[in-house]
């Protein structure tokens, strides 16, 4: 018959080999994963260096030019549309009037 003492020691080292199991097989899914990143992240830079020493990015400028068949719209003037009446000035923005 088996001791109370050799059992308690027998379940303690099964537990500890299924921990040590987990353990393992969660370093191998997040190696698989940093690993699938790194391919990803490895891909779109590739991608973006070919694409930017090929001029895909830089685009022809004349062609922008030419895109455009409306000519541009006036700049709106920035000056105020009646000049205050002559010896008068305009009151002052946030400022109270003194008379």
């Amino acid at each position: 018959m088996v001791s109370n003492e050799q059992r308690r020691r027998q379940l303690a080292r099964e537990k500890y080999e299924r921990q040590q199991q987990r353990r393992e097989a969660a370093r191998r899914k997040a190696r698989l994963r940093n690993a699938a990143i790194a391919d990803g992240l490895t891909l779109v830079l590739a991608a973006g260096a070919t694409a930017y020493a090929t001029g895909v990015l830089e685009g022809n400028k004349s062609d922008r030019a030419d895109a455009s068949d409306t000519p541009p719209r006036p700049r709106r003037s920035r000056t105020r549309a009646a000049s205050p009446p002559p010896g008068r000035l305009p009151p002052r923005r946030g400022s109270r009037s003194r008379r």
